[in-house]
């Protein structure tokens, strides 16, 4: 794993419909965040650890031009689907959902009890870019968390 120096950039995105009103109107804050920075999203708390590209290994290859691994931490209150809730942007807008890696650790998917922390790497089989943007989402929920980073 590289321990690059990178920094993103947060968005909350939440949308919302005034009572008397059809039309949906949206809010957002941008916060800057380094590798290692906590956020909190839909009331829960989640950790960008590490982020890294791996040309793949013994058993698979991209099928685009390498993968982008990031490794993530959510608390305890997290209950999440990697596969529903996570999707990689690059900097052309092609969109680029999570994809199996064998040799990524963990697993970030699912509901962990009390006290306890889960961590996994989440990986997505993407095109050369010079920018991502993550875009972690609540299906349940109107807003998302667009994590935007340069330099993987």
């Amino acid at each position: 794993m590289c321990g690059m120096d990178m920094v993103f950039v947060l968005q909350n995105i939440n949308f919302f419909s005034p009572p008397d009103s059809s039309c949906h109107l949206y809010a957002y804050t941008v916060e800057e965040i380094t590798i290692g920075d906590t956020m909190n999203f839909d009331g829960f708390d989640i950790t960008l650890n590490d982020a890294y590209t791996s040309e793949g290994g013994e058993f698979e290859s991209p099928d685009n031009d390498h993968y982008v691994i990031l490794d993530l931490t959510n608390d305890e209150s997290a209950d999440i689907s990697t596969m529903l809730q996570m999707s990689l942007q690059d900097d052309e807008g092609y969109t680029h959902d999570v994809t199996i890696f064998t040799e990524a650790e963990g697993s970030l998917d699912g509901e962990i009890g009390p006290d306890r922390d889960n961590r996994g790497e989440v990986p997505f089989d993407v095109n050369e870019s010079g920018e991502y943007e993550l875009v972690f989402e609540n299906p349940f929920t109107s807003g998302q968390a667009i994590w935007t980073t340069a330099d993987i």
